[in-house]
């Protein structure tokens, strides 16, 4: 759960806020307006006064984690000589997500003082979030990097080498170092403990004008190997690819080990827009659905899904199922794809998004479900249940995905509606019945989560992971038009119960160069990561004299409590002190 605990902060009204998850706590201080006479002092610090029964503070030498922005030494909280809390290096960052490093001091033996420099603060844009999650970008200053690449279009979360960390899959579709938009995919290994600016390694499409490889990504094991492999979809005729992981990569690789032609090629081609990956046989390696929302042309845009079984030879031409719409209907069927299990049996199921469902002259949303156990035999196949949305316009199904919400069994699903009420967007949870049929026809969603900023595409990309560590899954929603396409990203702690937003993360650029971050999300955790990763996409970011190039952001919550129970008795006393120039207030 999260817990926000307003206060009143130095003449301005502020909070802490709590996420708590089993053996772990975070907190950080959001300060949702300018704070009151402190343009004469160069420093503000927050203090954090701690009861410690049997307990000292230290700072730790050689902390194992680190951040970007964080400075000076990691503190923590020791009890019988093990560390029972960690306060990692601190940092803030306002709501255009500028970040600036702040810092501890100890002027006490029981007394914690975070430090930020006043001119940040001064400069910011509100709310601001003294010590908020962990971020690191991921860009490209590598061999292949240019402006106006695009990369962060498209990502997708696995482990590719098989270390047990994840690692990060990018599509850069309108790269041109092989071919004017031939695109490039990029894989970035972890953990992650600092920014990068180079992929770890560089996969490369058929290197044809406008074939725009990495448009879509997707990451599953097909060869059931134990290794995660990378998906690399194309456009305007070329194949999708699949590249085989390993324990070690080239940092360039050529040649796919898989490749799906596209059947029979249209104009306006979009095969490989999208995927689907799961277990849809009960077989040991993981199934493959290729999106087409534009078949069988760009004016009659009813769409289809083409599902390959695995193990797949390398050459793979003719899919096993054909998945089609409920009715043809100009819906783009196949715009967006999830997978998990959401009812009793022991296959995964697949939610497919439709976005312009056309009746009249009014367009609707609607998505559809596949049962793992209707995908048997051959020909085409059609939903066994379908939800529809009935407010025009909306592009309910822009953004799909599939996690446990409620704890229970099954699956539960979250939608998007990014153009709903003038672009203001919105997201709907749908929870799986507890008999483990499923999802009911036209089911109403138990939950709405509704935009934060006005026109800012809530919903255009969705997730369900547990960013918290709590055990229950939480609803992440990206607005990517957010301030005039700057783009945010809103995690919801419990959202079944609280649709309150627990954490923000904020894109970069205005005015002629906004990012559009959280166009795109991914994330999840490995045997060797300690907590989950939040994969970011931002297309439009800047690099340094690269207008265009694009970046991927990873975000974790890192706990400060390691140890809940050992520290269940500190008491927290929170304050803002101005520390003037020359003396301390």
């Amino acid at each position: 759960m999260a817990d926000n605990a307003s206060a009143i902060v130095g003449c301005v009204c502020g909070g802490t806020r709590y996420a708590f998850g089993p053996g772990a706590v975070h907190e950080d201080l959001v300060l949702s307006s300018p704070l009151v006479g402190i343009g004469g002092a160069d420093a503000v610090r927050v203090r954090f006064s701690l009861t410690l029964s049997g307990a000292v503070l230290l700072p730790l030498s050689g902390s194992p984690v680190t951040r970007d922005l964080g400075g000076g030494a990691d503190y923590a909280i020791i009890v019988d000589g093990e560390v029972a809390a960690r306060f990692t290096a601190p940092f803030l960052t306002d709501a255009a997500g500028v970040s600036t490093a702040c810092a501890f001091e100890t002027p006490g033996p029981a007394i914690l003082d975070v430090v930020c420099p006043t001119s940040a603060l001064l400069a910011a844009r509100y709310p601001v979030s003294i010590d908020p999650s962990t971020t690191f970008t991921l860009s490209n200053n590598g061999p292949n990097g240019q402006a106006g690449e695009t990369m962060g279009w498209s990502v997708a979360a696995g482990d590719f080498n098989g270390d047990g960390y994840l690692d990060v899959l990018t599509g850069a579709p309108l790269n041109d170092k092989d071919a004017s938009d031939a695109g490039i995919a990029y894989i970035y290994l972890g953990p992650f403990t600092a920014n990068t600016s180079s992929p770890s390694v560089n996969l490369k499409g058929n290197g044809t004008t406008l074939y725009r490889a990495g448009y879509g990504v997707a990451a599953g094991d097909f060869n059931n190997d134990g290794y995660d492999d990378a998906v690399v979809g194309q456009q305007n005729g070329g194949p999708a690819l699949v590249f085989y992981g390993r324990s070690a990569w080239p940092g360039t690789v050529s040649t796919a080990n898989v490749t799906f032609p596209v059947p029979s090629p249209v104009s306006a081609e979009s095969f490989g827009r999208v995927f689907g990956v799961g277990n849809f046989d009960g077989s040991s390696g993981a199934d493959l659905v290729i999106g087409r929302p534009f078949f069988p042309s760009a004016t009659t845009p009813n769409g289809r899904g083409y599902l390959f079984f695995s193990p797949f030879s390398s050459y793979e031409p003719t899919a096993d199922l054909l998945l089609a719409p409920f009715n043809d209907t100009k819906g783009r069927f196949g715009w967006s794809m999830a997978t998990g299990k959401i009812d009793s049996d022991t296959k995964d199921d697949l939610i497919v998004g439709e976005i312009t469902v056309t009746s009249g002259a009014n367009t609707f949303g609607r998505i559809s479900l596949f049962k793992g156990s209707s995908l048997t035999g051959s020909g085409t196949k059609t939903p066994d249940t379908v939800i529809f949305h009935t407010t025009v316009g909306s592009q309910f199904g822009s953004s799909v995905a599939v996690g446990k919400l409620n704890g229970d069994a099954y699956a539960d699903v979250m939608v998007g509606a990014p153009a709903l009420s003038g672009s203001n967007g919105a997201a709907y949870l749908f929870l799986a019945k507890a008999d483990g049929t499923g999802l009911n026809p036209n089911q109403t969603a138990t939950v709405t989560l509704s935009n934060q900023a006005s026109g800012e595409k809530f919903g255009s990309s969705s997730l369900i992971l547990d960013y918290f560590g709590d055990g229950t899954g939480d609803a992440v929603a990206g607005a990517e038009a957010y301030n005039s396409n700057q783009g945010r990203v809103y995690v919801f702690n419990n959202p079944l119960s609280d649709q309150t937003v627990d954490e923000t993360l904020t894109g970069q650029g205005s005015g002629a160069t906004p990012e559009q971050f959280g166009h795109v999300l991914a994330g999840g955790k490995k045997a060797s990561d300690t907590r989950f990763v939040l994969v970011v996409g931002g297309p439009y970011w800047d690099d340094t004299g690269e207008t265009d190039a694009g970046r991927v952001v990873v975000a974790t919550l890192i706990p400060e409590f390691s140890d809940a129970i050992a520290v269940a008795g500190l008491s927290l006393f929170l304050i803002v002190l101005v520390r003037r120039r020359g003396r301390r207030a």
